[in-house]
């Protein structure tokens, strides 16, 4: 985490609201979807998951307090 700070320093209430947006915008994205679906992109089958999606703020809400 320091290393990125460095590189691009953010305050943790940035980095968190940077974390909603960003976990927002990759639960909403149809890609994969339209890739698959709708062009008959058979490379893309493998990023489907057989597991319960956990939407990305999940997961940071679970790593934001280790940080």
């Amino acid at each position: 985490m320091q290393a990125y700070r460095r590189e691009l320093p953010l305050s943790s209430k940035e980095l968190d609201i940077t974390a909603n947006v960003y976990s927002w915008i990759r639960t909403h994205d149809l890609w994969l979807y339209e890739e698959y679906y709708l062009q008959g992109n058979q490379r893309v089958r493998q990023f489907f998951s057989p597991h319960t999606f956990t939407p990305l703020i999940e997961r940071w809400l679970a790593l934001q307090h280790t940080l």
